[in-house]
């Protein structure tokens, strides 16, 4: 959109040259398009269409898809524990903990036990 263009995408190329990857990792290019008249998009859509397929040809497509769904469960999981955890501190552990009668680490080794031999 400048008479700086070629400078700008000279300056990109050179700063992702630079960049080591692994052998087989996506090589991003660097793409001058227009704002204004659209000139180089479909240079562009390409190159999204070429990165989706090298993700998927990869495999990465599927590591970073599972990777996420991980995520999101044990942020949900977590989320959840810490729902029962709170529902089950009793107003007399707070008293003890808070008087330091039990330390919080004794306290939750007493919890988790409880909850293993309620298990059996």
């Amino acid at each position: 959109d400048s008479e700086e263009t070629d400078k700008a995408v000279g300056w990109w190329k050179n700063v992702l040259s630079m960049d080591v990857r692994k052998s087989g990792a996506w090589k991003m290019p660097v793409i001058a398009v227009n704002s204004l008249s659209g000139e180089e998009a479909g240079s562009l859509i390409a190159a999204i269409d070429d990165h989706e397929r090298h993700m998927k040809d990869s495999g990465e497509w599927e590591r970073r898809k599972k990777e996420s769904i991980r995520t999101e469960v044990r942020l949900f999981l977590t989320e959840r524990l810490l729902e029962k955890v709170d529902a089950k501190i009793a107003d007399n552990d707070m008293s003890k903990l808070l008087e330091r009668m039990t330390d919080p680490l004794a306290y939750i080794d007493k919890i988790l036990k409880k909850k293993r031999r309620s298990k059996r």
